[in-house]
């Protein structure tokens, strides 16, 4: 299951195993039954989780024993622990007894709890804070064995619980992270959608973006009309899609969007949409020259006024993919060629009836 992620990179992750907001790069792998959340900072760089442990990167802030922290934490269970369960009355970490874990990475119990707190998974002080890197994912290898430095490192970092972690997480900060990850997403599938001539509305991610005021949705749309692997008809219908978005963020307020497109400053572009690659590049930035000018200009005014010049902006990108779509029908005599297939001689008076099989 993957659900809000950007994979990337030659990682593989079994059928059954759950990835959700995660960024993932390298050669990176997600055992059966794992479950992946979060992972985004350079943990993500060939991050390799073995078969039923759950790992989840997250941003915490002001821990109660350390009131001024704040920073990325990764914390690792296994799915089958119960994490309330006390470690020497059948309580697993890893999927595994705890004495398996702690006699193979030379742990004591007083290197995870304090003598006043239950000793059980939730309260086990696992997980340095913040996360140093991969040497504190000694819990993701092969075997649990520490060298010594190792067990030093880890003994004398600052760490926190589970619960701690959960009690203390940055709500904000984690939903600015899923929302700015699923913008990713929907950049991605812009660039696919329009570069392979995909048949799919993208009505929703632009509406998507004028909800959250992305604005730089057109920087990515403006990547792919002036990208030199862009054919006369990609680089129409992004065009056509800056018109789409521009009218998703002026909204109803903006009015219609058809109408005159004679703007001294657009139509000054519109003559090189048809002329060589390097002329095209030129008036697709020529265009979106003028359209942030028009938007910084007004940025100031009412919302009415402000939607009204995206929506003007909007009626000007339609007026530049019908240049687009002129060239590109202008092009139909270098794939359609006429024969005379029937011969003068052939040829049936006027007025007669002619039944034709085919």
């Amino acid at each position: 299951v993957l659900m809000n992620s950007v994979l990337e990179g030659d990682g593989v992750a079994s059928e059954i195993a759950v990835v959700e907001n995660c960024h993932l790069l390298g050669s990176w792998r997600i055992g059966r039954g794992a479950f992946c959340s979060g992972v985004r900072s350079k943990l993500g760089d060939c991050l390799r989780v073995p078969d039923n442990l759950a790992v989840q990167e997250m941003v915490v802030s002001s821990v109660e024993r350390y009131p001024e922290s704040h920073g990325l934490v990764v914390t690792i269970v296994g799915v089958n622990d119960d994490i309330a369960q006390r470690f020497d009355k059948g309580g697993t970490f890893l999927n595994q007894p705890w004495s398996v874990v702690m006699s193979a990475a030379n742990l004591g119990v007083s290197d995870l709890w304090a003598t006043d707190e239950p000793h059980d998974l939730a309260h086990a002080r696992l997980f340095p804070f913040p996360c140093r890197g991969v040497e504190d994912l000694w819990m993701l290898r092969d075997t649990l064995q520490l060298t010594v430095s190792e067990a030093e490192s880890w003994k004398a970092a600052r760490r926190i619980s589970l619960r701690e972690a959960v009690r203390s997480v940055d709500a904000k900060a984690e939903f600015r992270w899923r929302h700015d990850l699923a913008f990713q997403v929907d950049a991605m599938r812009l660039q696919v959608v329009l570069a392979e001539r995909r048949d799919e509305d993208l009505t929703k991610v632009y509406e998507a973006c004028a909800q959250q005021e992305r604005w730089e949705i057109f920087a990515v749309l403006d990547r792919i009309v002036s990208s030199p692997d862009s054919s006369t008809d990609v680089v129409g219908r992004g065009l056509a899609h800056i018109a789409e978005a521009l009218a998703a963020f002026a909204g109803p307020e903006g009015g219609l969007r058809s109408g005159p497109a004679r703007n001294a400053e657009f139509a000054a572009a519109f003559p090189g949409l048809k002329g060589t690659h390097r002329e095209r590049q030129a008036a697709v930035s020529r265009l979106a020259e003028v359209r942030d000018r028009w938007l910084r200009d007004a940025d100031g005014s009412s919302r009415k006024g402000r939607a009204d010049a995206i929506i003007r902006a909007a009626r000007h990108y339609e007026g530049a993919a019908a240049v687009l779509i002129q060239k590109a029908c202008e092009t139909a005599v270098d794939f359609i060629t006429l024969q005379a297939w029937i011969e003068p001689k052939a040829m049936v008076d006027i007025g007669s009836r002619v039944q034709v099989d085919a």
